[in-house]
């Protein structure tokens, strides 16, 4: 079997198109998250296609592929910059400091959530509206962004109720108030 044999690279060439390349790559997985982002947070996952993600991106429908897999890939990506996002919000919300009381906690903690729901309106409403799909029809990752994202401000105001209530966290007026106050919220 005969070996073909290589022609060299032109280097100017191939640099040139490997810089452009790279911005075009960087700019198109950008846009394909976004697309996916605003797709997801409307509809939720089982009623946006790869095929649709493509359009509103102006991308070619390989791409979805060769960035992350497939859809699930791509929606891991989505759901994993919302549990960013909650998980941000949540260190703003929770930030009494050290030896604050249970009302100055629950104060703070409202103030945040306020601070979020009204200054910062429109910021990570996709966050919410993605979120609310998946309690109302789960994905596979429905679990996860229950325990990394909401779980941990949930135990919080948890903590929080029991301790204004002078009851265990168990008792079933604790969570009664912590879906009051958050609901809310």
């Amino acid at each position: 079997m005969r070996r073909r044999e290589r022609r060299p690279r032109r280097e100017g060439r191939s640099a040139r198109h490997m810089a452009r390349g790279g911005a075009d790559v960087a700019e198109t997985r950008a846009r394909l998250l976004d697309t996916a982002r605003h797709l997801f947070a409307e509809r939720g996952f089982e009623d946006v296609t790869v095929r649709e993600i493509c359009r509103g991106a102006g991308a070619n429908l390989a791409l979805v592929n060769y960035y992350f897999g497939d859809k699930l890939g791509l929606y891991l990506e989505v759901v994993n910059q919302a549990i960013a996002a909650v998980r941000e919000f949540n260190s703003l919300a929770m930030t009494a400091p050290e030896g604050s009381d249970a009302e100055e906690r629950l104060r703070l903690f409202v103030r945040g959530l306020l601070h979020r729901v009204f200054e910062l309106r429109g910021v990570d409403s996709w966050v919410h509206r993605l979120i609310q799909h998946e309690l109302s029809r789960p994905t596979e990752l429905a679990t996860r962004i229950l325990q990394e994202a909401m779980a941990p401000r949930i135990r919080y105001l948890a903590e929080i109720v029991a301790e204004l209530l002078s009851c265990p966290k168990k008792d079933p007026r604790v969570m009664h108030c912590v879906a009051s106050v958050h609901g809310l919220c």
